[in-house]
């Protein structure tokens, strides 16, 4: 582990609406080389770790789980990109229900991309890009309330405390070439911020997560190092990932315009921080340098830092398969999520590998492992993974 430089600095931003100056508070700069990433541990990032099986009716399937968020003691997994659902569990892993109603009518979506929990005013609202709405559920039940129709192109959106932001992702909305919008709770349009450039106009990519926070939305931006604090009525820089020889250079959308080279020349450099997330004692992202997916935690109180890949992380606590990517965070747990497909088969290759012996061996000295194993089937529908961040 190395310590973390932390550089304070205040920026100056030229408001292009108005031509205002306007002063942005400091902000915190993590400084990261992603030459550097060096072999970890499992049990030099994470002091524990417990597995949640989702437990549903045998006629309640998910395909994935593109987005999970924990609120108060409820689960809720977001599948929009094959079973176009909202699942609800408790905490425990126990099946509540599921918002699934495809179409174009009332109460109905057909590209449901991002949804957003409201627990002050007790409403699920689900973002359908397909029909240019916003349709909002009782948070206890799942039942629909209403729908609000709005006319310009996004992809994802936040719940504030007085409304909702949404993030466009450099599409031009006629001649508003602003990345966010911010609305009341009727989806009336109040302000338009956060510029897009010139040479961004049109050039979309998708990150694992935009927003995250429990309390405060934080943004993060594809191809920006910036991760930004979202309030109910602005944003502003809270804190620059700083990869020294390995940030974008400032021609690179000059240089390369068409959207295929932009994806494959930035491979070069390290960009699309996602998901960012952080708690009272630790931050934590994912950001891609070449082909490989980096991890870095940052504990707060005294700027340790873990900065590896994935390629580089060695199993020793046995979690079973992986993916690269966090869904969650829960009081200084990162949640993951994977398939017991995929468990079945990881156990399997254990067997070949070790012999009867050595997977009796393995079978003793991972007892949580083989109890999930041992709970599900290969048609159960995913299982999440719970690692604390502790070191």
């Amino acid at each position: 582990m190395k310590k973390l430089s932390l550089i304070f600095f205040c920026l100056i931003l030229l408001n292009c609406s108005n031509g205002e100056r306007q002063v942005i508070q400091p902000q915190k700069t993590i400084t990261v080389n992603p030459d550097l990433a060096v072999p970890a541990k499992r049990s030099e990032m994470f002091s524990d770790f417990f597995f949640k099986k989702l437990k549903a009716p045998t006629h309640i399937k998910f395909a994935g789980v593109d987005e999970l968020t924990i609120k108060g003691d409820r689960i809720y997994i977001f599948d929009r990109e094959q079973g176009l659902k909202l699942l609800v569990f408790t905490f425990d892993g126990d099946f509540l229900f599921e918002i699934k109603s495809y179409g174009r009518g009332p109460g109905e979506f057909i590209q449901p991309l991002d949804f957003a929990i409201d627990e002050q005013n007790g409403l699920i609202s689900i973002l359908d890009t397909g029909n240019y709405k916003v349709l909002f559920y009782e948070l206890d039940t799942g039942t629909f309330v209403n729908e609000k129709k709005f006319d310009f192109s996004t992809e994802y959106f936040s719940k504030t405390k007085s409304g909702y932001v949404f993030f466009n992702n450099n599409f031009l909305n006629g001649n508003d070439s602003k990345n966010l919008f911010f609305t009341d709770n009727e989806l009336n349009v109040e302000s338009k911020k956060m510029p897009i450039p010139k040479n961004k106009i049109g050039f979309h990519y998708g990150l694992i997560r935009h927003f995250s926070g429990e309390n405060e939305s934080m943004l993060s931006v594809p191809h920006d190092n910036t991760i930004y604090s979202i309030s109910e009525t602005n944003y502003e820089p809270y804190l620059y990932i700083d990869f020294g020889e390995k940030n974008l250079p400032n021609d690179f959308f000059d240089r390369f315009t068409e959207s295929r080279d932009r994806v494959v020349e930035s491979r070069r450099y390290a960009t699309n921080i996602s998901p960012f997330f952080e708690t009272d004692k630790y931050i934590y992202f994912n950001y891609r340098y070449g082909n490989k997916i980096h991890s870095l935690i940052s504990k707060k109180e005294d700027n340790t830092v873990v900065n590896t890949h994935f390629d580089l992380i060695k199993k020793d606590i046995e979690l079973g398969p992986l993916y690269p990517y966090p869904l969650e965070i829960y009081n200084n747990y990162l949640v993951w999520n994977n398939q017991p497909y995929e468990l079945k088969n990881y156990l399997e290759e254990k067997k070949k590998d070790l012999g009867e012996n050595g997977y009796k061996e393995f079978q003793k000295e991972n007892p949580k492992l083989m109890e999930l194993d041992q709970s599900l089937s290969e048609d159960d529908n995913s299982y999440l993974i719970f690692t604390k961040i502790e070191f």
